[in-house]
């Protein structure tokens, strides 16, 4: 089994007196696809292993390596970042975990 990456419990939001939501618990783990989905339909978080559907599916990445968070931003961002010659995310984290693997 993949590592846990993501754990929340006993999560509540209230509006006012309002329960809307009350203890939630969460594991997300390594190779899974995952999102939060916002009321407008808008991602807050999906984590995957899968780098096309990241780049195209989210407005905004972040690369994690090693247990860190090595870079965040768009696309055009992580390409300047990463020195990448074109914005393809593969060739991306390639460039970023190499250089953090050196």
């Amino acid at each position: 089994m993949e590592a846990r990456l993501i754990q929340i419990r006993d999560v509540i939001k209230k509006y006012d007196d309002f329960v809307a939501v009350a203890e939630v618990a969460l594991a997300v783990y390594g190779g899974e696809v995952f999102g939060f989905i916002g009321p407008n339909g808008a991602a807050v978080f999906m984590s995957t292993h899968t780098l096309f559907v990241a780049q195209e599916v989210c407005d905004r990445v972040g690369v994690i390596h090693q247990g860190r968070l090595i870079a965040t931003g768009t696309m055009e961002d992580l390409q300047l970042q990463s020195g990448a010659k074109r914005a393809d995310l593969e060739e991306v984290f390639f460039r970023l975990t190499q250089e953090e693997s050196m």
